[in-house]
């Protein structure tokens, strides 16, 4: 049911995102926030929106990763409702969506998926091109080299 309902929080957001805002809401949006934040936040509730679609799936699988997601994106996408011409209808169906996620945050204790790469379980050999750069430091393979840039000004 929560998987519905985070997709239907989706599509609310795609459909929000691509149709125009109010007059006197968005007026009163670009008075408060600084240039460029409104258009920004509606390219974010698109993003969050598809996002939310995608996840949707895995939130009715119950997996606690999609959970966690799920919960960024609904905050993310609440805000940028807000943000882009106040749309309060959307924020409040996000916030009632967000709460049943936390109300039944227990329900979600399905693990990920176990065919899934990691970088513990990877080969040896495989570790070195899934290495990250940490600091200033790079390791490839069983070597350690240090990386310094000067950047002047």
């Amino acid at each position: 049911m929560l998987g519905w309902a985070a997709a239907a929080v989706g599509v609310t957001g795609i459909v929000s995102a691509l149709t125009p805002e109010f007059a006197n809401r968005s007026d009163f949006v670009r008075g408060v926030l600084p240039p460029g934040v409104p258009g920004a936040a509606r390219i974010a509730a698109l993003t969050f929106g598809l996002t939310l679609i995608w996840l949707s799936r895995s939130l009715a699988g119950r997996r606690r990763r999609a959970w966690q997601l799920g919960i960024v994106l609904v905050i993310g996408l609440t805000v940028a409702h807000l943000a882009k011409g106040l749309d309060f209808e959307e924020a409040t169906f996000g916030l009632l969506v967000l709460a049943a996620l936390y109300r039944f945050r227990k329900r979600f204790d399905v693990p990920g998926d176990p065919a899934s790469v990691r970088l513990d379980s990877a080969e040896p050999s495989d570790q070195a091109g899934l290495r990250a750069v940490r600091g200033n430091e790079l390791e490839l393979g069983s070597g350690s080299y240090s990386l310094s840039c000067t950047v002047e000004t």
